[in-house]
């Protein structure tokens, strides 16, 4: 029963993907992005080059492969990060961070806005950083 609602959900959430624009790697990029937030003081980031991302979580700096599937479908991994240390509450911001872009599911690129969302329904929401 379980299985079943699992791929209700992922087919759900796959049928809406698929309405969105066609991502790939090559429109991607080179492109940077700030997060979206009034609460985003710490100034997180991602950029894109081919297979390879890279930002700022709030503390340390990240870094990974992505592979587009599908068009809208998104598969980080090998994700790591540097090892600074800061205060607690800017820690725990950016473990929060990396743990959405862990489960990160599908991703959105429309009119310089980016966002990458996971199946519970969180989303990241960036703009195109256009320096």
């Amino acid at each position: 029963m379980l299985l079943l609602i699992s791929m209700s959900i992922i087919l759900a959430s796959c049928s809406s993907v698929k309405k969105s624009r066609m991502i790939t790697t090559s429109l991607l990029n080179g492109k940077s992005f700030l997060l979206d937030s009034t609460k985003n003081d710490l100034r997180i980031s991602i950029s894109f080059d081919m297979n390879r991302f890279n930002g700022f979580a709030g503390v340390n700096n990240y870094f990974g492969n992505y592979e587009i599937r599908r068009g809208n479908i998104i598969v980080f991994s090998n994700i790591g990060t540097t090892r600074m240390s800061g205060p607690p509450e800017l820690m725990q911001k950016e473990y929060d961070f990396l743990a959405l872009i862990n489960e990160a599911f599908y991703i959105n690129y429309n009119k310089n806005i980016l966002t990458i969302g996971t199946i519970e329904g969180d989303q990241l929401v960036f703009t195109e950083n256009e320096n």
